[in-house]
């Protein structure tokens, strides 16, 4: 009796155990089943990169947008580019139209350089600018004396074309 009771128990054991084994293999999804998911939970792999283009595209008319926006850019030769815009008697003070780092001042750049927009390098200047100041905002006020300089240099440029 006791023999048979251990007998019992070792296949119930062994029942037990292939029971769970089978039960978590049929909880698992097939890989359709995970691609399947995938695409309800993150869209379409075509629908996503097509977003993605139209993205970059709006992105980089905008960027175009910004750079003609600014009187100037100030750099820092490849690594920082504030755009600046100044209009006297429509801005009490000049507003930063764009803070661009990397790659992206780099684009600007090359971009307001397309475009006819003069690009001054001020290291200080464009660091002071790109942590101090805010985008659309008026620069700080600590800032005014080395702004007006660029755009003094911006109106002698514009003056020197129109003769």
């Amino acid at each position: 009796m006791i023999i048979s009771a251990v007998g019992f128990i070792v296949i119930a054991a062994a029942d037990f155990a292939y029971q769970k084994f089978d039960h978590t293999k049929q909880l698992k999804m097939t890989k359709d089943e995970v691609k399947r998911e995938y695409k309800e939970m993150e869209g379409s792999p075509e629908i996503k990169s097509k977003r993605r283009q139209l993205h970059q595209e709006l992105q980089a008319s905008n960027q175009r947008d910004n750079v003609k926006r600014s009187n100037v850019l100030v750099t820092n030769p490849t690594h920082i580019a504030i755009g600046l815009y100044y209009k006297k008697g429509e801005t009490p003070l000049p507003v930063i139209t764009l803070k661009e780092t990397d790659a992206m001042a780099k684009r600007m750049i090359a971009i307001a350089k397309e475009e006819g927009i003069p690009v001054m390098q001020k290291v200080p200047l464009a660091r002071a600018l790109y942590s101090d100041g805010q985008l659309n905002q008026y620069i700080p006020g600590d800032l005014i004396e080395a702004t007006a300089e660029i755009l003094r240099w911006v109106a002698s440029l514009e003056q020197s074309e129109e003769q």
